[in-house]
């Protein structure tokens, strides 16, 4: 699985690539920028099914009803504006607004971090160090696209 947090405008993730039990070598990039507005797109699940959420996402797709995937994938959208929506198994979910939103294995930890006053990078440091589904390093990005952290 994997954490991903958005707070004051920078949404961030562990890199970290697990299948069934086991954690792999390599690292998966979990935040996306969607340029044609500035949105910052988050997977979370399968690989596969996340990259094809992804593309959907990112060629600014609205529709539900054409999201490709299925129950193994989410895709977490955050706006300019902050408004925040997760896409999963074929709908979409508005999330009340809030000051800071997480989700995703390590999203307790994340959460006590982020309570206490933890920017998102911090919180992914965080849930990086004691979820056992969340690890490699913190990548994260701004509303303009800039990366905000690579780091451990």
């Amino acid at each position: 699985m994997t954490t991903i947090v958005y707070r004051d405008g920078i949404m961030a993730a562990d890199t970290a690539s697990v299948i069934h039990n086991y954690r792999m070598p390599e690292t998966v990039r979990k935040v996306f920028h969607r340029a044609s507005d500035g949105a910052l797109i988050g997977i979370i699940g399968d690989r596969a099914a996340c990259h094809r959420l992804v593309a959907w996402a990112i060629d600014d797709a609205e529709d539900p009803e054409t999201q490709p995937g299925g129950s193994e994938a989410t895709i977490l959208r955050v706006l300019r504006d902050g408004t925040i929506s997760v896409f999963e198994g074929g709908g979409r979910i508005d999330v009340a607004p809030a000051p800071f939103y997480a989700n995703g294995s390590g999203l307790g930890i994340a959460y006590g971090a982020l309570r206490h006053g933890a920017s998102a990078v911090d919180a992914i440091a965080a849930a990086i160090a004691y979820d056992v589904w969340s690890g490699g390093v913190c990548y994260a990005l701004d509303h303009e696209g800039r990366h905000v952290a690579w780091q451990s």
